[in-house]
């Protein structure tokens, strides 16, 4: 409902012989993540968080309809029912222009020497 995650990685990898006994190359990494609609911190990565809609989810008692009869989305306050956030209306109110967008790198260089041949 109203949420999208796409990630684009790109890796490279290349050695190079110096000479015989000397090589050079790297290692290199880079990540872009784009998410719309993820809910929790970190661009979705925080979905563990105390009010999230999987909880919300979980905590929503089966009686209560999503729409009521009104046409809006349903809730309740009454006692016994511990109040739990709708997770339609989140995800289709709250959550549907929320975006998120990370890139990472990672890499690195090396200089490797063979001091055993000849």
């Amino acid at each position: 409902m109203n949420n999208t995650f796409d990630r684009y990685t790109f890796r490279s990898n290349s050695e190079f012989d110096l000479g015989k006994r000397v090589r050079i190359g790297e290692n290199l990494q880079f990540t872009y993540r784009s998410t719309v609609g993820g809910f929790g911190g970190n661009g979705g990565l925080g979905g563990a968080d105390d009010e999230s809609v999987i909880l919300s989810a979980y905590r929503m008692p089966t009686v209560i309809p999503v729409f009521d009869e009104f046409g809006s989305y349903a809730s309740t306050r009454a006692a016994g029912f511990n109040n739990p956030r709708n997770p339609v209306r989140q995800l289709e109110l709250n959550d549907r222009d929320d975006f998120g967008y990370n890139g990472n790198a990672f890499g690195n260089i090396y200089l490797e020497i063979d001091p055993s041949k000849i």
